[in-house]
């Protein structure tokens, strides 16, 4: 999600200008089988918070939520993920797995990711490289997405029955280009933040969710969601990240706002909903602390329970 957040400040101005590319005769699968654990709500927290002195599995399941994205997996270190996979089960977290690259799986990692857990039942697939979309007509050639990684990572994923291929773009991208690598995903997203002052959240978050259930053409949709304050964005991104980026100002969205965005999600198509981003907030400040577990009420309403 932070390569959208931080192109004028990261990216030159030259890389900054869409290009004119053409799709060719590119074809990818016809439709998606159906995989993973889509018969039920998903509640996803984007990573974990800093210096987190907590069990974070156990706090996920306090919090009612149902997956997360993988903060240990970057590392290849299959005796550390058998050990989260198999403590992640204790408490029915589900984990997506992220090699944080930006511009495709590695091989290597993603076939060590596959023997290590897929038939593990905490494992809910991969996450694939960032807004691919979004990022393909801005970035330098070290950082373009390539269609190639995209479907080879498909093509194994897809061999594992309980594994979700999870892809995520903006909701500003070019639809050519989101439709350029949405083939090679088995569960589609957008990600519909920051929003502008005073605006109208619910019908941001309606427009987006359709248009993500549009394009994802029966695949299940789990859209990413503002969970987190513009200003804390940019204190990570400027002080933990070391970007060069105008600043940004917003709160914390309140609790009510929070639940107010998911449930229209939910109503206009979405089948789970993921909150960006856990990494922003430091678990020993005792405010930043305390919007995390503000999720408790939201996640529990979501589920009705």
């Amino acid at each position: 999600m932070q390569h959208k957040r931080a192109c004028s400040g990261a990216l030159v101005p030259a890389v900054c200008l869409a290009v004119s590319l053409s799709l060719g005769s590119m074809k990818g699968p016809a439709a998606p089988k159906k995989h993973g654990k889509h018969d039920r709500l998903v509640l996803g927290s984007w990573n974990a918070p800093r210096n987190l002195g907590a069990d974070y599995f156990q706090l996920l399941a306090d919090l009612k939520f149902t997956h997360t994205l993988y903060w240990r997996s970057p590392e290849i270190n299959p005796i550390q993920w058998q050990r989260d996979l198999d403590r992640a089960q204790q408490f029915g977290i589900h984990l997506i797995f992220d090699s944080w690259q930006p511009s495709a799986i590695p091989s290597e990692w993603l076939d060590m990711v596959l023997k290590t857990a897929c038939s593990h039942p905490a494992f809910a697939g991969v996450y694939a490289p960032d807004e691919p979309g979004y990022r393909f007509p801005l970035e330098n050639p070290a950082r373009k997405p390539h269609v190639e990684e995209f479907r080879a990572a498909y093509e194994k994923i897809r061999q594992c029955a309980q594994a979700v291929l999870f892809q995520v773009d903006a909701s500003d991208a070019e639809e050519i280009w989101v439709r350029r690598f949405l083939p090679f995903s088995t569960v589609f997203g957008l990600d519909i933040y920051p929003y502008p002052s005073r605006t109208d959240w619910k019908e941001r978050v309606r427009r987006a969710t359709r248009q993500a259930a549009t394009w994802a053409d029966k695949r299940p949709v789990w859209m990413v969601l503002q969970g987190h304050g513009r200003a804390d964005w940019y204190n990570y991104a400027t002080h933990h990240l070391q970007l060069k980026i105008p600043e940004e100002k917003g709160e914390r969205p309140p609790v009510e706002v929070l639940l107010e965005m998911a449930e229209t999600a939910l109503a206009s198509g979405a089948s789970g909903i993921w909150w960006w981003s856990f990494e922003l907030y430091d678990w020993r400040d005792s405010k930043e602390r305390q919007f995390i577990l503000q999720f408790r009420e939201v996640n529990r309403k979501l589920r009705g329970k």
